[in-house]
C-alpha cells in the first residue's frame, strides 16, 4: 500500500476506537468462531465462563488447556500452590490474544480484506512457535495427543501472534523512518562491536503501567523464575508470558553487544552462567528476565554448525516411569544398532514400523535447544546418540557433520529490519494499552 493509504487506515482505526468505547457483545460474539468452538463439547464445569472480552468468552477449559500446554511443553512440574496465580497470568494473556484477534477482524472489515490474516501466515507463525519451543513440527500433533491437549490451544495463540504482527506492521510500518545514514552507522557499529565480544540473549518481559500492575508483574516474574529453576523450557515460558514481539520466537533477541545493554543488565550477566536465567530485573515500566545462551569472545571470527537427524519412536501414552519406558528404550537400541550397521536412514525406516524420521537439519549450535545441544555435543560425528526418553516416546540423534562458518556482518536489510522492529515494539505496546482501555472486559475468575 502507499504511504497515503496507510495513513488513512491508521486514522480510520484510531477514530473508530475513540467512537466505540464499548463494542457491542453481539458484534464480536457472532464473529468469534474460534472461542465458541472450544466450548461446544465441554462439560458445564469446563465451559464455565472466566472472562468476557467485547462479547467473546474465555472459559475454564481454555485456561486448563493452556496450563496443560505450558506444563507439557516446558517440562515444568507445577505445584498446587502456583496454579491459582498461573491461571490468572494465563487469563491475562488470553484476554490480550482475544483483543488482538478481534482487532484483526475489525481492520479486515474496514479495508474489506477477509480474511485479514491468511492461513499461510498463521501456519508460518505456528511453525515458528513450535520450533522455538524445542519441539519437532513433525511430531507436534502426536505430542498434543499424548498430553490430551486440544490443537486449537496452540493455534489460537499463533493466530493472535500472526494477527498482531500484521496489524502493527500495516498500521505503523510506514511511520518508522530510517535514514540510510543511521542504518549504515548501526551496521558499522556491529562490525566494530564484534571485536569487543557479544552475548546471545533471550528475554521474558512483563510491562506495567500502575503500582498495582507492578506488584502483579513482579509476582508473575517470581513464579516464572521458580519454574525455570525446576527446569522449565525458557522459550515456552517466553511464548506464554512475555509481552514483546520476540515472544513468538521464544524470546530470542539474537546477539547483543554490551553497548546495547543497561548497566543493571550488564551486572546481571557478568556472573550469570550460560543457560541460567537471571533474577527479575527492573527496567522502565517493565520487569525482565534474561537468559544468556552463548558468548562470543573478543575477535571471534567463526561459529559452529552441526548437521543431524532425529529418529523418534512415539509412545501411545505418556511415559512417566522407567518401567513404562523400557519397551520403547529396547526398541530404540535396536534402531540405533541398525543405523550404525547399515548407515541408511531409509532402510532403517522400512525395517521398523512406527519409527518416525525427521528431515536432516543444519543449525548453528548456539540456536539448538539446550537439552538437544547437550546430547548432540556428547555424540561424535558419524555416531548416533543413546536413547533419549521423553514424555512422548524415545528419541535418537544421528550426527552427520560439524563445520566452522565465518561470522559475517549483517546486511543493510538485516539492520534496517532490526531497527524497524525495535521502534514498532514501542508502538505496539501503546496500541495494546489503548485497546484495553477502550474494550469491555469482564473478569469472572
Amino acid at each position: 500500500m502507499s504511504d497515503k493509504v496507510f495513513c488513512s487506515l491508521r486514522l480510520v482505526v484510531v477514530i473508530a476506537l475513540s467512537l466505540t468505547n464499548v463494542i457491542s457483545d453481539k458484534g464480536y460474539a457472532e464473529d468469534d468462531d474460534a472461542t465458541a468452538s472450544s466450548t461446544d463439547a465441554a462439560s458445564p464445569k469446563e465451559a464455565r465462563i472466566t472472562a468476557v472480552v467485547n462479547g467473546s468468552i474465555i472459559t475454564k477449559a481454555d485456561i486448563d488447556a493452556r496450563l496443560a500446554l505450558l506444563a507439557a511443553a516446558s517440562g515444568a512440574r507445577i505445584s498446587d500452590a502456583m496454579i491459582p496465580q498461573l491461571r490468572y497470568t494465563i487469563l491475562q494473556a488470553l484476554v490480550e490474544e482475544q483483543l488482538k484477534v478481534q482487532e484483526a477482524r475489525r481492520i479486515g472489515r474496514l479495508i474489506k480484506r477477509n480474511p485479514y490474516v491468511t492461513a499461510e501466515e498463521e501456519h508460518h507463525m505456528l511453525t515458528l512457535m513450535i520450533r522455538r519451543s524445542g519441539l519437532s513440527v513433525d511430531l507436534f500433533e502426536d505430542f498434543l495427543k499424548v498430553h490430551n491437549i486440544p490443537k486449537e490451544t496452540i493455534i489460537q495463540q499463533a493466530r493472535a501472534q500472526a494477527a498482531w504482527h500484521k496489524i502493527i506492521s500495516d498500521l505503523f510500518g510506514d511511520s518508522v523512518q530510517l535514514s540510510d545514514k543511521e542504518v549504515e552507522r548501526v551496521r558499522t557499529q556491529f562490525i566494530e562491536n564484534k571485536k569487543r565480544g557479544s552475548v546471545l540473549l533471550s528475554r521474558i518481559v512483563i510491562p506495567f503501567d500502575t503500582p498495582e500492575q507492578q506488584q502483579r508483574a513482579l509476582a508473575d516474574m517470581k513464579r516464572i523464575t521458580s519454574l525455570l529453576k525446576q527446569g522449565a523450557n525458557f522459550a515456552t515460558l517466553a511464548q506464554q508470558f512475555s509481552r514483546t514481539p520476540e515472544a513468538c520466537k521464544g524470546g530470542a533477541l539474537g546477539w547483543v553487544t554490551s553497548e546495547n545493554l543497561t548497566e543493571v543488565e550488564k551486572a546481571a550477566l557478568q556472573t550469570l552462567p550460560l543457560w541460567h536465567a537471571s533474577a527479575p530485573i527492573l527496567k522502565q515500566n517493565a520487569y525482565v528476565i534474561l537468559l544468556c545462551q552463548d558468548k562470543r569472545p573478543e575477535g571471534a571470527t567463526t561459529f559452529q554448525e552441526i548437521t543431524f537427524q532425529r529418529f523418534f519412536i512415539p509412545a501411545p501414552y505418556a511415559i512417566d516411569s522407567q518401567e513404562t519406558a523400557s519397551t520403547f528404550v529396547s526398541q530404540a537400541h535396536e534402531v540405533r544398532d541398525h543405523l550404525l550397521t547399515v548407515r541408511n536412514a531409509q532402510k532403517t525406516t522400512e525395517m521398523f514400523s512406527g519409527l518416525k524420521v525427521m528431515e536432516k537439519e543444519t543449525l548453528a549450535v548456539e540456536d539448538i535447544d539446550p537439552k538437544l545441544r547437550t546430547f548432540l555435543n556428547a555424540t561424535p560425528t558419524g555416531d548416533v546418540s543413546p536413547p533419549i526418553v521423553t514424555p512422548d516416546g524415545v528419541l535418537l540423534l544421528a550426527v552427520y557433520a560439524r563445520a566452522d562458518r565465518p561470522i559475517v556482518p549483517p546486511t543493510i536489510e538485516n539492520v534496517r529490519d532490526h531497527l524497524r522492529e525495535t521502534q514498532l515494539e514501542k508502538l505496539a505496546e501503546r496500541y495494546l494499552r489503548m485497546l484495553k482501555r477502550t474494550a469491555y472486559i469482564e473478569m469472572r475468575e
